[in-house]
């Protein structure tokens, strides 16, 4: 979504792209439950598939997007609650760090430790309740994984300016 709206700096075909790629995420969870007979593993394979589809596509020579907005589709059928909080951590982490990416990273971070550190009965408050909690972190460890290795490059990338911000004479 981001690469489409710094090609394009249209907002609504970023808006197009942001929906297209969470409707992928979507459909693989749909496609898992159909295929599983409604079984979260199956379910949570489908949506962990088209996370790396999405990152890592044969037809780009595996140099995909980052997987964020497909990835927030896979989640809103899994257990949507947490996309709120994973958004939340997303805001604030846009307006501390005033970065894109770096706010990705982070949210996604965060929201991993906090799914990772939750007791069975908040998991299951956050709709993960078809899930056994071992099942639902593991796929949450998998998923935010795919998504957070594609954001070492440009992390890596803001941190070196904020540090070279911060050693120029001014």
């Amino acid at each position: 979504m981001l690469n489409s709206f710094t090609v394009t700096g249209s907002y609504p075909v970023a808006a197009a792209v942001l929906l297209l790629d969470a409707a992928k995420g979507i459909a693989a969870v749909l496609l898992g439950r159909a295929i599983g007979g409604g079984e979260f593993a199956v379910a949570a394979t489908g949506g962990a598939c088209a996370i790396f589809g999405h990152n890592f596509p044969v037809w780009l020579r595996f140099r995909g997007g980052r997987g964020l907005a497909t990835a927030a589709g896979v989640f809103a059928m899994l257990a949507w609650p947490i996309v709120l909080v994973w958004g939340g951590f997303w805001l604030a982490g846009r307006l501390l760090l005033r970065d894109v990416n770096a706010a990705n990273a982070a949210a996604s971070l965060v929201t991993l430790l906090l799914i990772e550190t939750l007791p069975r009965g908040a998991l299951a408050l956050a709709g993960a309740g078809e899930a056994t909690p071992g099942d639902f972190r593991a796929f949450a460890l998998a998923a935010f994984a795919l998504v957070i290795v594609k954001h070492l490059a440009p992390v890596r990338a803001y941190i070196r300016e904020v540090r070279d911000r911060r050693s120029r004479p001014v």
